[in-house]
Order: structure tokens, then C-alpha cells, then sequence
């Protein structure tokens, strides 16, 4: 079953703190995004043990870009501070680096591959699959990896940029083949897909941030979606 990761994209660390303790204690999340932006609003430590002592699994979105032994340093840190996703640019040695500071078989190390702001797939067609442990894609591109053959075994895909269906006066939702068809064109996300669509296109993970925190009712908003992903 396709699993629901809240982003934690939030300035304020109290607010933060307040609609992470509701969403794990009133909608049962379990599974949170932490980037570069909410590491910085605070010292790091802190906020994931936070996170963590509500029995709950860390995914640092760090996009790493930098030398191997600088990726390999900062992966292992990532890793003993709990983290059990991180994400790494998609270039093999850079990859490489990640996977061999990991300690513990339930760690893994996702590849970018591309940025939901953009159409730019970063990932080369030399890149080893055994180098990385899963990839971070839009819905789109989960869909052509389904229909050319599929992710190799083992491997996971994780889909950020989704959004809730909107529905019209009419009442009626507008569809169409991905939710990029109707979805607010000012959104940064160029490719964003609803959660239904994502679970059909094999997603294991999806990642949705504004849409869950920034709405009336987070625990409400992200109780509709793991909802979606289940029916």
C-alpha cells in the first residue's frame, strides 16, 4: 500500500511542533519529511529526536551535492541522527558514497532524479540500480518507469508534488489523465498528481506538504488523503 509522508515545511517551529504532535496523535501519521528550510529554523538534533520520540521515521531531504568523501561524512551523520530516508543528487559516485555509510538494512538512499519544478531528469542511463536503494520522481515519471518495464525489484519510489482533486461549482471534480490538467497553474510543482493517481501509478511513498499543513484542518486534510491512498 502507497504510504503518506507529511512535509514539515514550516518557518515556525512551534507551529511546527503543534501540527506534528496533531498529526501523529489525532490523524496516526507516521512518517515525516524534514528539508534543508526546517533545519535550519532550529538546531537540528533537537527537532528530530522531537520527531522521533513519537515512534516516528525521518526522511532528510537534503538533495546531497558535493565531494564523495563529503557526501559519505554527511550521510552518516544523517544516518545516526535517525534518519531512515535521505536523498542524494543522482550522479553514481556521489550515490555510491551514501550507500556505504549506512548501517542498518531499513536506511535508504533515495536518487533526485528530477525536481518537481521542473521536466529535467537528472538521472543517467549508466547509473547502476545496486548504487541506490530507491528514487524521488513525479507521479508521471513513476507511470513510464510502470509501463517500460517497471522499477527493478527491491527498489522504491517515493512521489512528492500531490494535491487533492479540486472540485467546481458543479460539484463534480474535473478529470483528466493527471491532475496537472486542472490544478492551480500557479503551483510550483509543474507535474503534481492527485494521491489516487499516484498509488496507480506504483508510488510506495507520496510526499505532501502544503496542501496537509497549510490547510483549515491538517489532521482532517491528511486523514481525506491516507483514505484515498486506501481505497
Amino acid at each position: 500500500m502507497t504510504e503518506l509522508i507529511v512535509a514539515l515545511d514550516i518557518d515556525d517551529v512551534s507551529r511546527l511542533a503543534a501540527v506534528f504532535h496533531d498529526l501523529r496523535t489525532k490523524a496516526g501519521v507516521a512518517f515525516f519529511k524534514l528539508g534543508v528550510r526546517s533545519l535550519l529554523s532550529r538546531s537540528t538534533q533537537p527537532l528530530v529526536e522531537y520527531i522521533r520520540s513519537y515512534d516516528c521515521d525521518i526522511f532528510l531531504d537534503l538533495k546531497l551535492y558535493d565531494t564523495r568523501d563529503t557526501v559519505a561524512a554527511t550521510a552518516r551523520r544523517a544516518f545516526e541522527l535517525g534518519a531512515r530516508f535521505l536523498t542524494v543528487h543522482a550522479t553514481p559516485s556521489m550515490l555510491a558514497a551514501a550507500m556505504a555509510a549506512k548501517t542498518d538494512e531499513r536506511q535508504k538512499v533515495l536518487a533526485v532524479i528530477e525536481l518537481t519544478d521542473s521536466n529535467q531528469r537528472r538521472m543517467s542511463t549508466t547509473t547502476d540500480p545496486a548504487s541506490f536503494d530507491g528514487i524521488v520522481c513525479s507521479v508521471q515519471t513513476a507511470h513510464e518507469i510502470q509501463i517500460f518495464g517497471g522499477k527493478p525489484e527491491g527498489k522504491i519510489i517515493v512521489c512528492p508534488g500531490i494535491r487533492r482533486a479540486k472540485v467546481f461549482d458543479s460539484g463534480d471534480a474535473l478529470r483528466g489523465d493527471f491532475a496537472s490538467r486542472w490544478i492551480d497553474p500557479t503551483d510550483n510543482h509543474i507535474n503534481p498528481a492527485t494521491p489516487a493517481e499516484a498509488r496507480a501509478a506504483g508510488a510506495d511513498y507520496i510526499v505532501c506538504g502544503r496542501p496537509i499543513i497549510e490547510a483549515p484542518d491538517p489532521v482532517a486534510t491528511a486523514l481525506a488523503i491516507m483514505e484515498e491512498l486506501r481505497a
